[in-house]
């Protein structure tokens, strides 16, 4: 086995987030995307046509599938990076304990 040096420098982690322009009338009630249909695991036909959600990510590629997705139904969408997440607080998993401690 290969011994794998170690970091010297921890790598820089950002956060990304969508900036959704939905489409004109979106949303009203009944409005599809064009060609839309309802998945194959939605038992209903008759299930209406949702947003997905907006959310952080992670990842630049997971922030990248979920604009795709919106773009398919006709969102403009720009991915937003945060600045570098700095976790130079020493131990923030016992500040987050305390924060959820109920004594």
């Amino acid at each position: 086995m290969t011994d794998v040096p170690a970091l010297t420098e921890p790598r820089s982690m950002f956060v990304y987030r969508l900036v959704v322009e939905y489409p004109e009338g979106s949303d009203a009630p009944g409005w599809e995307p064009e060609g839309w249909e309802p998945e194959w695991f939605t038992l209903d036909e008759t299930a209406p046509f949702r947003w997905p959600r907006v959310r952080s990510y992670f990842s630049l590629s997971g922030a990248t599938a979920r604009a795709r997705l919106f773009a398919r139904y006709g969102a403009n969408v720009t991915i937003e990076r945060s600045a570098p997440v700095d976790w130079s607080e020493p131990n923030p998993v016992a500040r987050i304990e305390a924060i959820g401690d109920a004594s």
